[in-house]
């Protein structure tokens, strides 16, 4: 993996999570029978990576996050991942990593009006859902659970500014369609994400403008930082915005 080293991966799939979420009707068609609130979500243990090597088989038809890169990065201590799971079946996970004063205070069409000292910036590295789990509104829970994490540790509550950012291929529209949805904003376009020519885009959000208004609503009545989140308690069926269609969630 030639990104595997380093906070901003761009030049890699590693660095691209939009792909990966998807909500065509097909994938619509055959729902599991299993109930939503009988998935769960926690912070991800290395454990997982020979499924997330699976996942992202299955999705991409290669495995760019092998089991190896996967546990190296669940394992670092800059890094928040959290997996939904059902029993011991990972159904998705997400995760990136925080840094300090990474992000510039401008950028993109809006501006981070604060008067904070510091900016972290919170560099989501992968976003996958299980495609018999689309439109569920899988990813948006894992996007809360991160969310809401990272803002806890280093966020608001310490007087800190933390920006989300994703890079998403051009062409991945569901993706950005779920993101902007959140509230992300394109900041950066780069021209080549995959080594193979494919554009991406950069999308951006702040989540001290963002939490209370999104991410505490979706969590509310659970602790999301904590090691083990039961999934009816977190944006269950009855919190998720159904108001895009094309996502897989």
């Amino acid at each position: 993996m030639r990104a595997r080293h380093g906070t901003h991966m761009s030049s890699s799939r590693v660095g691209v999570v939009g792909d990966a979420v998807r909500g065509d009707a097909s994938s619509r068609a055959a729902l599991p029978a299993t109930s939503l609130a009988d998935v769960r979500l926690a912070l991800a243990q290395p454990a997982v990576a020979d499924q997330v090597a699976h996942l992202d088989e299955v999705l991409h038809g290669r495995a760019a996050w092998t089991s190896q890169i996967t546990s190296d990065e669940i394992r670092r201590g800059d890094s928040c991942w959290f997996a939904a799971l059902l029993d011991d079946q990972l159904i998705g996970i997400a995760g990136g990593r925080v840094a300090t004063g990474s992000f510039p205070r401008t950028a993109g069409s809006w501006k981070l009006r604060t008067a904070r000292p510091r900016v972290y910036d919170a560099h989501l590295l992968l976003l996958l859902v299980d495609p018999e789990w689309a439109g569920r509104g899988i990813g948006r829970r894992l996007m809360a659970a991160f969310a809401q994490r990272v803002s806890g540790t280093v966020g608001p509550a310490m007087g800190e500014f933390v920006v989300v950012r994703i890079d998403v291929p051009v062409d991945a529209a569901a993706a950005r369609g779920l993101y902007s949805s959140l509230g992300a904003e394109e900041v950066a376009r780069i021209p080549d994400c995959d080594g193979f020519g494919r554009p991406a885009i950069t999308l951006a959000w702040s989540l001290a403008e963002r939490a209370d208004e999104e991410y505490g609503k979706q969590t509310t009545g659970s602790d999301v930082a904590g090691s083990d989140v039961a999934g009816s308690d977190v944006a269950g069926s009855d919190g998720i915005r159904p108001d895009v269609e094309s996502i897989d969630g």
